[in-house]
């Protein structure tokens, strides 16, 4: 003789049913907390980025540091930096 199968039970089927429509849920929490936190960081740099650059060092100026820092320091960089600054 055949054992009857048994059925699926209701709490089981809604359990089924529940636990992808909640992980879909809490994904899309995720992604709009994602954005918002994303969305502030994008303000302040943009803050930061949009204001102008105000230039307070002449180039007589810069040219004078480097060739204090010369004198104790012997760079090739040094050398390029200041012969960038003379053209």
């Amino acid at each position: 003789m055949k054992k009857k199968e048994k059925g699926i039970s209701p709490l089981y089927l809604s359990l089924l049913h529940l636990l992808p429509s909640l992980l879909l849920l809490i994904l899309i929490l995720v992604g709009f907390l994602s954005l918002s936190y994303s969305d502030k960081q994008r303000a302040v740099l943009g803050v930061q980025a949009g204001e102008p650059q105000v230039r307070t060092e002449t180039v007589e100026d810069r040219i004078r540091e480097l060739t204090e820092v010369g004198k104790t320091t012997d760079s090739e960089a040094l050398e390029n930096a200041k012969a960038d600054l003379f053209r």
